[in-house]
């Protein structure tokens, strides 16, 4: 399974403040892949066992993510940019399902 995702940009409310960030996938291999997310002139890493999981068919189990570099005052500033990222790679990975497509909404 192909588990590259291409760069993007993330959208982050901490303290009903928006910062953005640019993704990038800077490290892949056949267990582990590290994200680095760049704001400004600063910069955090995450690593997960995403790929992994997705060479092994467990698609239900959790992601484990690891903040491996960068510096956050705040835990949950950290917990917050890590929820949105594994929301926008799940959007990635299974987009929604377009119903208007479904054979019982075709016309006879």
């Amino acid at each position: 399974m192909n588990v590259e995702i291409k760069p993007f940009t993330l959208k982050v409310s901490i303290n009903n403040t928006f910062y953005t960030f640019e993704v990038s996938q800077t490290y892949i291999s056949g267990t582990v892949e590290i994200f680095t997310l760049i704001y400004g002139h600063r910069s955090i890493q995450f690593q997960s066992n995403r790929p992994l999981l997705r060479n092994k068919g467990l698609n239900k189990k959790k992601i484990e993510w690891k903040a491996i570099g960068g510096k956050v005052k705040y835990e949950a500033s950290l917990e917050k940019i890590k929820q949105e990222l594994e929301s926008h790679i799940k959007k990635l990975e299974k987009p929604p399902f377009n119903w208007d497509d479904h054979p019982k909404n075709q016309p006879y």
